[in-house]
């Protein structure tokens, strides 16, 4: 059987202990870099918070300019009020109409939403005397 060469084991003594620390540095070079730099989680899509417009109809009982409101008396007997503002749509038989122009006693349709308790007309169409 051959001997170990004595210089041999020292310097597999002495390599081996750097190699191992060199190769475990590296390691946690790598596991540091990926704690400073996670990847970042699937974001999930939020559902949009818009609101659904409603469709409203009745006669219109009050007017408040200074509110900028219509009150109106739907068909199960229930007064509804609505904002109207500078967004809303008026028309009357199908062309815009000035904001003035409403009556008490007049029959519209409204599209609106509800924020707040309040209804925000997007649209009020005031029904022609033809075709009621």
């Amino acid at each position: 059987m051959k001997s170990a060469n004595p210089l041999h084991i020292m310097k597999s003594l002495i390599l081996l202990p750097i190699v191992t620390a060199g190769s475990f540095a590296l390691h946690l070079t790598t596991l540091s870099s990926h704690a400073q730099s996670p990847h970042k989680p699937h974001s999930i899509p939020q559902p949009t918070t818009q609101p659904i417009p409603l469709q409203l109809s009745g006669t219109i009982t009050a007017l408040n300019p200074r509110e900028s409101t219509v009150t109106i008396l739907d068909s199960q007997n229930t007064q509804q009020t609505l904002h109207v503002g500078p967004e809303t749509r008026l028309t009357r038989d199908g062309r815009d109409t000035p904001r003035n122009s409403l009556k008490e006693g007049e029959k519209i349709r409204a599209t609106t939403h509800r924020a707040a308790d309040i209804h925000h007309a997007l649209s009020i169409d005031v029904e022609s005397a033809l075709s009621r």
